[in-house]
C-alpha cells in the first residue's frame, strides 16, 4: 500500500497503473479531460487537479489493500495444499 500511496503522489493516475489497471485509465483520462478544459477556461478548471489528484492516491492505496489482501488469501490457500499437514 505504501508504494501506490507514493507512485500516485508522485505520478497520479500514471502511479495508479500499479495498482489497478482500469483505475489508472479512468484517472488519466479525467486528468487528460482536466488538462483540455484548462486549456479553454484559461486555466481556471485546473483548480479540479487539486481534488483528482488526491482522489487518485485513495484509490491507490485502497486497490493495493484488497489486491494484497487477495493475494494473503491465495497464498494461504496454496500453502495449505501444497504442504499437507
Amino acid at each position: 500500500m505504501g508504494a501506490a500511496l507514493v507512485l500516485t503522489f508522485l505520478f497520479g493516475a500514471l502511479g495508479l497503473f500499479y495498482a489497478s489497471i482500469l483505475g489508472g485509465l479512468i484517472m488519466s483520462f479525467l486528468f487528460l479531460l482536466v488538462i483540455v478544459m484548462g486549456v479553454f477556461t484559461l486555466g481556471f478548471a485546473w483548480i479540479l487537479l487539486a481534488i483528482i489528484w488526491p482522489m487518485t492516491m485513495v484509490w491507490g492505496a485502497v486497490s493495493a489493500s484488497q489486491q494484497h489482501r487477495r493475494f494473503q488469501i491465495w497464498q494461504t490457500h496454496a500453502g495449505a495444499r501444497r504442504y499437507p499437514g
